[in-house]
């Protein structure tokens, strides 16, 4: 299949041109979001979080792959057309950053662990990659060097001459990605190792496919997409080796895995069980309480039983009238102190 370079594939919808490549960069969106629900709930987190992380991530994301685009490209942008993005100009990177600063800031502001959050989300966002780079072959854009090799999908042709179809390759390796990511969250218990393993995967297949494309952006005279592939795998590794060394001084290390249906188990049961435990807590105290309350009025009838046998034996005596009715006066006021106070003497484990 050929096509024109620059001159996007589209179609009209009462006169409104829809391009596909903003249909597959917003099915990756979407792909993504619908992954949370399953990802969010492996990390045990409220899906709630995802709409307001949607909200807030995505529009960054966009800023962000514009401000990557702008900085490295060889052309200078003024402030209209710096906003113009329908003429193209988006970095995935530029993306990555954004987004993963608007997820820290929201972390911060809902004192959340960020490393619990985003081995939730790297899945989705590998996922949103896959289908969003097949929206790069519909743009004519990110494409590979020229090559004899005249076989698609392995290659395509542009203005008469065929490249490597680089975004294919992405979107190949990303989607394994994912796979291997829903796995290692499926498995692994411990926070931050989901996410060291999307950047040093991707961070992998990233460098050796930029150093075939044909359209990359360079800063003094290097790719600059290969050169901070390079720097996230090195980070990865010592990000995952600081988390080896934290949960071991924790002990918790040997628990990293999880083996078998364990895993699934542990984590429906503290999902399904997250919403009850409030109400479930309420219904132990208030019953504890009605015990509590029960048992101090059976006492207290004792008590005053006891107390009216007494007075009737005193003043049958007649020398201890008085006495008696300042213990059975005593007795109830103490009584309904205790009744009063019931509620503090209430323990919950």
């Amino acid at each position: 299949m050929s096509f024109l370079l620059h001159e996007s594939v589209y179609f009209s919808i009462f006169g409104l041109k829809i391009y596909m490549y903003g249909v597959m960069i917003t099915l990756g969106i979407l792909a993504g979001v619908a992954l949370a629900f399953w990802t969010f709930k492996k990390r045990n987190l409220n899906t709630d979080h995802i709409v307001n992380i949607g909200l807030i991530a995505i529009p960054c994301a966009i800023l962000g792959a514009r401000i990557y685009y702008c900085l490295f490209y060889d052309k200078s942008y003024d402030f209209l057309s710096f906003f113009d993005i329908t003429s193209g100009g988006l970095a995935v990177y530029g993306a990555i950053i954004g987004g993963a600063i608007a997820v820290l800031v929201y972390c911060l502001i809902r004192k959340i662990n960020f490393f619990q959050m985003a081995d939730a989300i790297v899945p989705c966002l590998a996922i949103g990659q896959c289908l969003g780079r097949i929206g790069c072959y519909f743009g004519g854009c990110c494409y590979g060097e020229e090559t004899t090799l005249q076989m698609f999908p392995f290659s395509v042709e542009i203005d008469g001459v065929w490249h490597l179809a680089t975004f294919f390759y992405e979107s190949f390796a990303t989607l394994i990605i994912c796979i291997v990511l829903l796995v290692l969250l499926r498995y692994v218990r411990l926070n931050g190792f989901v996410f060291c393993a999307y950047f040093l995967l991707y961070g992998i297949a990233r460098f050796f496919i930029e150093g075939v494309r044909g359209d990359s952006l360079y800063f003094l005279g290097m790719r600059v997409s290969q050169l901070l592939s390079a720097i996230l795998i090195v980070c990865a590794i010592g990000l995952a080796i600081f988390f080896v060394f934290y949960y071991k001084k924790k002990g918790s290390l040997q628990d990293i895995w999880v083996v078998g249906d364990k895993s699934a188990l542990v984590n429906a049961e503290l999902q399904d069980n997250s919403q009850n435990n409030v109400e479930i807590n309420k219904m132990e105290v208030k019953e504890v309480s009605e015990d509590k309350e029960i048992d101090v009025e059976n006492e207290l009838d004792k008590k005053l039983e006891t107390i009216n046998e007494d007075v009737i034996t005193q003043e049958d005596s007649g020398e201890h009238k008085k006495d008696g009715e300042k213990n059975k006066k005593r007795i109830v006021k103490k009584s309904k102190a205790t009744l009063n106070n019931k509620d503090e003497n209430v323990d919950i484990e």
